[in-house]
């Protein structure tokens, strides 16, 4: 309903005559915002069942799991994963609080159009709140992909680092036991936990390509249009839609960087 109400203003903007540059580039902006958390949260749910199923395989733990050294390496992962979520929900929801009860509440592009004889002060107040608080709620989703995508990344790095631990010092293992059935059952298993990540790793690629388009296409309008406004025009009022474009920046950087991380140490390991 808010998205289908926010276009509607976007097409009437563009073609009223008595509309500024201002108020079409602050509409334009804010349909981005919306267009690009719909579109990730329909992906998230399009690959729902695959998400599902390498969140699965990264809880199962099934390579390692009573070794002291990678269970602090799996922590150390799930540190990062709860730091990066909980940053990035922070950061949205108090930057995305304080545009909706200040800027968005100013510009007239955003106004509901609520005749007074019907609608009293009070209750008008409280229809504009209820607005920006579900305003607030796209934002968050808007950035849901990343703590979704990029913790997936970040562990599946981690659970092919502990496979290829499993082969360090295996050989020199079994010479010292001289047991070279135990090299071959040893290989054998190991082969097989292989075989299973790699079929995660399809999965994920699977989910990424999609992932991936959305996040640069978006990107690329998000970080242009609002450093553009914000150099334009440099205002308090507009910080947080810079802000905005700093988080789409550093959201491509560790996406892409993690993703590449994970493609040399597929290719590494081969």
């Amino acid at each position: 309903m808010v998205y289908t109400l926010h276009m509607v203003q976007l097409f009437w903007t563009a073609f009223d005559s008595t509309a500024t540059a201002e108020e079409f580039i602050t509409i334009f902006n804010m349909c981005i915002v919306l267009t690009t958390a719909l579109g990730r949260a329909a992906c998230l749910a399009y690959h729902r069942s695959t998400i599902l199923s390498l969140k699965g395989y990264i809880n199962s733990k099934n390579c390692l799991r009573d070794d002291p050294s990678t269970f602090a390496l799996r922590k150390a992962t799930f540190v990062r994963n709860i730091k990066l979520t909980a940053m990035f929900t922070c950061y949205t929801t108090l930057n995305a609080t304080y545009y909706y009860f200040t800027e968005f509440r100013k510009a007239s592009v955003y106004r509901i159009p609520l005749p007074s004889e019907v609608f009293p002060a009070r209750l008008s107040y409280c229809i504009e709140t209820l607005n920006s608080v579900v305003g607030i709620s796209w934002s968050i989703v808007l950035f849901i992909s990343l703590t979704q995508f990029g913790t997936l990344l970040n562990s599946m790095c981690t659970e092919l680092t502990v496979i290829v631990q499993q082969f360090d010092g295996m050989f020199e293992q079994v010479v010292a036991n001289f047991a070279l059935n135990s090299l071959e059952l040893a290989e054998s298993n190991e082969n097989e936990r292989t075989k299973f990540w790699n079929s995660h790793h399809q999965r994920l690629k699977s989910v990424s390509s999609a992932n991936f388009f959305i996040l640069l296409t978006s990107a690329a309008l998000m970080i242009t249009v609002n450093t553009f406004m914000f150099i334009t025009e440099p205002s308090l009022g507009r910080l947080p839609l810079q802000v905005v474009a700093i988080q789409f920046i550093f959201e491509v950087y560790v996406c892409c960087n993690l993703f590449d991380k994970l493609e040399k140490m597929v290719t590494e390991s081969d």
